[in-house]
C-alpha cells in the first residue's frame, strides 16, 4: 500500500510540474511585455497616435478610447479604436453599453471600425487587450506586431490581459469595464507625466 501511494505522489508530481513551468515560463513573458510596452511607449513623448484594438471594436476598446480622448490633449494626441474582426458600423452591445454608462462612458455614438493596414501605418503605437489581438495583427508584419503596447502593462494589481466582457453577465462586464478605466487612468498619467519630463530636460540651459 505505502509503494502504490508513493507511486501515484511521485507520478501526481510529474505531472503538476509542467503546469508549474508553463505557469512561471508565461509571467516570465507577461513580464517582458510590461517592461517592452513602457518601452515604445516612450515613442510617444512628443505626441502621437495611438490605436486601441480589441476583436470586435464593440466592448473593450470604444471604452479606451472614451477614456483617453477625456485625459489626454487633443493637440498633442490623436486616437482612434479599431477591431480585428469585419465587423462595419455595429453598435456596442446594450446591456453593455448600459453598464458602461452607468461608470460614465458613453458608448451611444459608437460604431465598429475593422482594423486596416492605414491604421497600422497611422498609429504610433497599438494598445491591445490580449494575446489574441497580438497573433491577430500578425498578418500586417513586423511593422505591427513593433508598435504593439498592452494596455494591462499599467495596471500593477493585476494581470496583463484585459478579458472580452463580450456576453458576460452583468457584474463581469462592470468589473471589466472599472479595470480598464483604472488602467486607462494610470496610463494616461504615466504619459502626461513621461511627457512633461521630456519638456523639462530639453528646456534646461
Amino acid at each position: 500500500m505505502g509503494k502504490s501511494l508513493m507511486s501515484f505522489a511521485d507520478s501526481s508530481e510529474h505531472e503538476i510540474e509542467p503546469e508549474r513551468k508553463v505557469g512561471k515560463l508565461k509571467a516570465f513573458r507577461f513580464f517582458g511585455a510590461r517592461r517592452e510596452s513602457k518601452k515604445r511607449a516612450r515613442a510617444l513623448t512628443l505626441g502621437g497616435n495611438i490605436l486601441v484594438l480589441c476583436l470586435g471594436n464593440i466592448c473593450r476598446s470604444p471604452v479606451v478610447e472614451t477614456l483617453l480622448k477625456k485625459s489626454l490633449p487633443g493637440e498633442l494626441f490623436q486616437i482612434r479604436s479599431r477591431g480585428l474582426l469585419p465587423l462595419d458600423s455595429q453598435p456596442s452591445p446594450e446591456d453593455y453599453a448600459k453598464q458602461a454608462k452607468s461608470l460614465g462612458v458613453d458608448l451611444s455614438d459608437h460604431l465598429s471600425n475593422p482594423i486596416s493596414a492605414e491604421d497600422i501605418s497611422w498609429a504610433t503605437i497599438i494598445l491591445i487587450m490580449d494575446d489574441s489581438n497580438r497573433e491577430g495583427l500578425r498578418r500586417y508584419g513586423e511593422m505591427a506586431l513593433s508598435k504593439v503596447v498592452w494596455l494591462g502593462a499599467w495596471d500593477p494589481s493585476g494581470d496583463i490581459v484585459i478579458p472580452d466582457p463580450f456576453r458576460e453577465p452583468p457584474q463581469t462586464q462592470r468589473q471589466i469595464i472599472t479595470r480598464m478605466k483604472r488602467v486607462s487612468s494610470h496610463f494616461t498619467a504615466w504619459l502626461i507625466h513621461t511627457v512633461n519630463s521630456h519638456r523639462n530636460q530639453i528646456s534646461r540651459p
